[in-house]
């Protein structure tokens, strides 16, 4: 995934280090940069300061939950990406309800979710150059 020099942030927000882990290593990092957060407390702050194009939420986070964290993001910004995660269909649904673009159950194939990101690094780049 090498598609410009022009880096779009992606907020990464799951508690489980190895799982977030394991997502880094799905994503390139030489097309995003990556920022994490553990819970949604770290989330929210971490959004408000970096302003990412893209999130990535595990609906079980602490603190502020992963439809809390949805509804902060949608109510400041309605363009930015979000992709839910859970291994709960009900979850996923009200993620979608509250605005998440996608909703994936946490046995993705990785090869679905790069496919998913670069759609949207591609969309991202497209709309930053004709700007």
């Amino acid at each position: 995934m090498n598609l410009s020099s022009t880096q779009p942030s992606l907020l990464l927000v799951e508690a489980n280090k190895c799982f977030r882990q394991y997502l880094k290593r799905i994503l390139d990092s030489s097309v995003l940069n990556i920022i994490e957060a553990i819970d949604g407390n770290d989330a929210s702050i971490k959004y408000e300061c970096t302003l990412p194009e893209l999130v990535i939420v595990d609906m079980h986070i602490d603190n502020v939950d992963g439809i809390g964290l949805i509804q902060k993001i949608r109510s400041r910004d309605l363009n930015t990406k979000i992709i839910a995660l859970s291994d709960e269909e009900q979850l996923l649904k009200k993620a979608r309800q509250h605005g998440a673009n996608e909703a994936m159950l946490k046995t993705f194939e990785p090869a679905h979710l790069v496919s998913l990101l670069e759609t949207y690094v591609q969309n991202h780049v497209a709309v930053t150059e004709s700007a």
